[in-house]
C-alpha cells in the first residue's frame, strides 16, 4: 500500500477511499474500538474481507464516512452519540 506522509510524519488520507482501522486511529484519533462500535450502529461505514485459508478477518474503514461523523458533530456536538465534543462558544 502506497502510504502518503506529511512533513509533520502524520499518515495522509488525502485522496484515500478506504483504509485499515490503525490508519484511522493514528489520523483521527479514533480508537480501534469505537470504529467497530460506530460501524455496527452504521454510523461510520466498514468492510470486513476474509482471505482465503485465514483465520481472522481484516476491516476496512471508509474515510468519507469518518470525516462526516467528525464534521456532523463539529456542526452539532449533541446529534453524534458517545460524542464528548463541547461547544466553545457555550462551553456544552
Amino acid at each position: 500500500m502506497n502510504q502518503k506522509k506529511d512533513h509533520g510524519g502524520n499518515d495522509s488520507l488525502v485522496g484515500i477511499e478506504w483504509t485499515r482501522t490503525t490508519r484511522i486511529e493514528r489520523a483521527f484519533g479514533i480508537s480501534r474500538a469505537k470504529q467497530y462500535e460506530l460501524g455496527e450502529d452504521g454510523t461510520i461505514t466498514l468492510s470486513r474481507h476474509r482471505r482465503p485459508g485465514a483465520k481472522h478477518d481484516f476491516v476496512l474503514v471508509n474515510v468519507a464516512s469518518v470525516r462526516r461523523y467528525i464534521e456532523r458533530g463539529i456542526r452539532n456536538p449533541r446529534a453524534v452519540p458517545g460524542s464528548e465534543l463541547t461547544n466553545l462558544k457555550t462551553g456544552r
